[in-house]
């Protein structure tokens, strides 16, 4: 996590349960110009929205405790205008693919895993007008 108070690239919370994702994703957003901050989970990133100020969330869709439509539940509830990726590796449950679900729960875009990270990039910018 950096800290730095100088430090003006834009900050981006990379929310997913999967230790070795989520690592690989702030190394590439790094790599890419942004400065990234990582959650565990969705209660985990609600606590750091309350300090901190990420221009974008990106959101794994299928998490234990607090999943990516509870968090985003959580957020719109809170007034949040963050704009929000939502990442999945796909299908989980008898309901079928809910990823293109997120876009009407108010993400502003999808991914499906795996992904390019020139590809979240180029999302990343899109939906903050980079």
């Amino acid at each position: 996590m950096h800290k730095d108070q100088n430090d003006t690239r834009p900050l981006v919370l990379i929310i997913d349960d999967d230790d070795a994702m989520r690592d690989a994703v702030v190394a590439a957003l790094d790599g890419f110009g942004y400065r990234t901050i990582g959650a565990e989970d969705g209660a985990a990133a609600l606590r750091l929205m309350a300090t901190e100020h990420p221009v974008a969330l990106v959101l794994d869709l299928y998490m234990p405790e607090m999943d990516g439509f509870e968090t985003m539940s959580a957020l719109k509830a809170s007034a949040s205008k963050v704009p929000i990726v939502v990442i999945s590796g796909g299908i989980a449950g008898e309901q079928g693919d809910l990823l293109p679900m997120a876009l009407d729960f108010g993400a502003a875009a999808i991914l499906r895993k795996p992904f390019e990270t020139a590809e979240l990039d180029a999302v990343l910018r899109k939906v903050i007008g980079r």
